[in-house]
C-alpha cells in the first residue's frame, strides 16, 4: 500500500466518540471523555516527548516550569502532515480544536494556553497545537483509572516498566525515580510502530519526531488561580503511518540497542507487554 492509499484509509477511519446514556448510568460519577482523532506529524521543533519530557531540576524554579519530576509531561507540538491527499483536513480539525475552546469560554478563550497558545501564536493553524501525556500517576488515581477502562471494556496492549527501570539519563531525575517508585505509576507514552509494536522508550524521539501519525486524544480544562485557563490535548493512543526520516536510517550498533538505559547499564529489563482483558460489570 502506498503512503497516500495509507494515509486516505487512515482518514476514512478518523471517528470520535460520542457519549452514550449507558455512559451515564455507570458507577462512576463522570461519563467518557470524547476521543477526538487527527492525522498530524509530529513535528520537529518544541519536541518533549522523550523520557525525560524535557524536565530540568536547576530550572524547576521557573513560574512555568514543573518544580518536581512527577510533575513533567511529555509533549510534542501537531502541525499539517503536508500530504496532498489530505489538504485543508489539518486546519479543519485546527478549527474544530478553536471552536470548542470558544464555545467553552467564548469571552476568555484567547487569553487560555496549553494546547493552543492564544498568548503568544495568536491562534494560528499554521502553528499546530501541542499534545502531552502524563508520564507519572499515583496509584490511587491509576487505580480509578483502571477500573473506569475495564468497565467501559478497553482492550489496549500496554508497556509495563517499573518506575525505577525508566530510562532517563539526569542523575536528578534518577533520584526522582526512586522516590517515586512506592508512590506512583509508570505510564508509557501510548504509541505504535507501522508493525503495531509498543514504542520503547529509547525509541520516542528516534521514531516519533517528524513521523505522520493518527493520534487519538481527549481535552481538559484547567482554571489554575494566578496562571488562567487551560486546555490541554491528553493523547490517548499515536499510531505511526509515515515513519520519521531519522528512522529510516541506518543505525550503528550502539544505537541499536534501544532495550537499554544507557550503554553502561546491562541489567534494563525488557519490556513487558500486557494486554487488558473486558470484563463484564458484576
Amino acid at each position: 500500500m502506498t503512503e497516500q492509499h495509507q494515509l486516505e484509509d487512515a482518514r476514512d477511519k478518523l471517528c470520535h466518540h460520542l457519549v452514550a446514556r449507558e455512559d451515564l448510568e455507570h458507577p462512576f460519577p463522570e461519563p467518557a471523555p470524547v476521543v477526538l482523532s487527527f492525522i498530524v506529524r509530529l513535528s520537529d521543533r518544541l519536541f518533549y516527548m522523550t523520557p525525560g519530557a524535557g524536565w530540568d531540576h536547576e530550572e524547576a524554579w521557573r513560574p512555568n516550569r514543573p518544580s518536581k519530576f512527577e510533575d513533567a509531561k511529555a509533549t510534542a507540538m501537531a502541525e499539517d502532515p503536508g500530504f496532498d491527499c489530505l489538504t485543508g483536513e489539518f486546519e479543519a480539525g485546527w478549527d474544530n480544536l478553536a471552536g470548542l475552546f470558544q464555545a467553552f469560554y467564548p469571552e476568555r478563550y484567547q487569553q487560555s494556553g496549553g494546547a493552543i497558545n492564544w498568548r503568544y501564536f495568536r491562534g494560528s493553524a499554521s502553528h499546530g497545537f501541542q499534545i502531552r501525556h502524563k508520564l507519572f500517576e499515583t496509584h490511587q488515581s491509576y487505580s480509578q483509572r483502571e477500573s473506569r477502562k475495564k468497565w467501559q471494556g478497553e482492550q489496549k496492549e500496554e508497556l509495563q516498566l517499573r518506575v525505577e527501570d525508566w530510562p532517563v539519563q539526569d542523575p536528578k531525575a534518577r533520584e526522582e525515580l526512586l522516590r517515586l517508585r512506592h508512590t506512583h505509576v509508570l505510564r508509557p507514552i501510548p504509541a505504535r510502530d507501522v508493525a503495531h509494536s509498543p514504542i520503547l522508550p529509547t525509541e520516542y524521539k528516534s521514531k516519533l519526531q517528524g513521523a505522520v501519525v493518527r493520534l487519538e486524544l481527549t481535552l481538559a480544562h484547567w482554571a489554575i488561580p494566578g496562571k488562567g485557563d487551560f486546555f490541554n490535548a491528553d493523547v490517548e493512543d499515536i499510531e505511526i503511518l509515515v515513519p520519521s526520516p531519522s528512522s529510516l536510517t541506518t543505525l550503528s550498533p550502539s544505537r541499536k540497542r534501544v532495550a537499554k538505559a544507557d550503554d553502561s547499564d546491562d541489567d534494563y529489563p525488557s519490556p513487558v507487554k500486557r494486554r487488558k482483558v473486558k470484563e463484564e460489570p458484576k
